[in-house]
């Protein structure tokens, strides 16, 4: 055979897996869900809120009774269906967040927060579609406080 046709052959084969493997791999990404957790400090030693944290600082100072709230780091993924997505938070602290069904309107998630290897938070929410769970108040950095917020979609 020659050259040209050998790379013709193995052009054509590769395509063709390439063509087979595409509705498994699509699959696969379409069972996947993007998780997302957003770390918070919050305090009472000023009323600074970031701006990124806008449309959820009502429920913030619904929940909490602090005065600022600092976001300080986002960290997201897509996850498969009873995979945990791992994150660092800060201060010692991580959390995994597991989707237990793929979300519709809502989305049902297990959450753990750690701080070192000590169990601070295990739970299981249903997080509302556009909407964030929040999570939290460990002491942090003097009198600040650690929250987390998470969602799926």
């Amino acid at each position: 055979m020659k050259r040209s046709s050998l790379a013709c052959v193995v052009s054509g084969l590769a395509c063709l897996l390439a063509l087979m493997a595409s509705p498994a791999a699509a699959q696969a990404l379409a069972d996947e869900v993007p998780v997302e957790v957003w770390v918070i400090q919050a305090t009472k030693k000023n009323a600074e809120i970031s701006p990124e944290l806008k449309n959820i600082a009502g429920a913030l100072k619904d929940q909490f009774k602090f005065t600022g709230y600092k976001l300080v780091r986002k960290a997201s993924d897509s996850v498969a269906v009873g995979k945990a997505f791992k994150t660092d938070l800060t201060a010692g602290y991580r959390a995994e967040v597991t989707p237990r069904e793929k979300p519709t309107d809502s989305a049902k998630l297990s959450i753990v927060v750690f701080k070192k290897d000590d169990k601070k938070l295990n739970t299981t929410v249903t997080v509302q579609k556009g909407k964030f769970q929040l999570l939290g108040g460990w002491k942090i950095d003097g009198d600040d406080a650690l929250i987390v917020a998470v969602t799926a979609r």
